[in-house]
């Protein structure tokens, strides 16, 4: 139920809210293609960047992140058991695309495909790969601060997005793992089933 309830907060509010302006736009949405960078990724040490084509109203996106150490900032970027188990993770890469509606020329709803290689590294030395997949939604708002320059400039994108993934698959049995500590005791850990974030990206834009 608690997912259910996100989907329609995120997703269909958004909708009712800006419909009617949208449709009565069409001229405006022209077509475009983006090149934008994480600007979170590489405080954790790694990086990702997205394409991002959009036809009319319509779009696909494909990003790819790498080497995101969520160790960093306390741990506040790690998963709940791993904080608890005091476990390093380490997500390698993370990866996918999107379709996705434009709702207004700049606000898009977007349904996001990742698959996700992450590393748990136990502190009495125990390591263990495991891989994810999340199906989720997401609203997408590119603004364009410098729109009326006649330069370069023009075309520099900041992109906000709010997004929420659940895990659709997991290579973990029961989206957990048993480690053994030095005491011989097992020791728990289970991934989260589902993150709901803000993001923050910059790039460019090249309209047709």
């Amino acid at each position: 139920m608690n997912y259910f309830l996100k989907v329609v907060f995120f997703v269909t509010i958004p909708i009712f809210f800006f419909a009617r302006r949208g449709f009565a736009q069409e001229a405006q949405f022209n077509n475009q293609k983006s090149i934008t960078f994480g600007l979170v990724q590489p405080l954790l040490g790694g990086f990702n960047i997205t394409y991002t084509q959009q036809y009319r109203r319509f779009l696909f996106a494909y990003s790819h992140g790498t080497m995101l150490n969520l160790n960093r900032f306390d741990g506040i970027f790690k998963s709940r058991s791993a904080r608890n188990l005091n476990i390093d993770q380490i997500t390698y890469i993370s990866t996918g695309f999107d379709l996705g509606y434009r709702i207004l020329p700049d606000l898009s709803i977007r349904g996001e495909w990742k698959w996700h290689l992450n590393d748990l590294h136990h502190p009495d030395g125990e390591k263990i790969q495991y891989q994810t997949i999340t199906v989720g939604p997401s609203v997408y708002y590119q603004a364009f601060p410098f729109k009326k320059k006649e330069s370069i400039l023009k075309s520099f994108t900041a992109e906000f997005s709010i997004r929420w993934w659940p895990v659709v698959y997991s290579s973990l049995d029961n989206y957990s793992y048993d480690f053994t500590n030095s005491l011989g005791k097992t020791e728990v850990f289970t991934h989260d089933k589902g993150d709901l974030f803000f993001a923050l990206s910059i790039g460019w834009t090249i309209k047709n």
